[in-house]
């Protein structure tokens, strides 16, 4: 059984962009803190972005990242859409991971 396995894809029209947050659960700043962000094919793992977050909100407890529609105008299929918070200070790492499903348009 794969990581893939246990993790729901929701589908995504090609071309549309995604916007999501990325914060620590306690609600902290994050300003010690660096976002990796990567989306990834499943079929071949091959990575269709994959670059850090700087941007936050006004209160800096959450990164903000958004992922264009250029950037998912690719293949049809599932993808894996992954962020990394990591504290160098402390060592500490966090991982949040969803499952897209890019899927083309059939009205144009």
């Amino acid at each position: 059984m794969s990581c893939e396995d246990s993790i729901e894809f929701v589908k995504v029209r090609k071309g549309t962009s995604l916007d999501r947050g990325y914060s620590l659960d306690t609600g902290d700043s994050v300003s010690d803190w660096t976002c990796q962000l990567q989306v990834r094919r499943v079929s071949d793992d091959t990575a269709i972005v994959d670059r850090p977050i700087t941007a936050t909100n006004v209160e800096v407890t959450e990164f903000q990242a958004i992922v264009t529609g250029a950037e998912l105008d690719t293949d049809d299929g599932r993808y894996i859409v992954a962020a990394q918070l990591s504290n160098a200070a402390t060592g500490e790492v966090l991982e949040s991971v969803e499952g897209i499903y890019i899927t083309r348009e059939w009205v144009y």
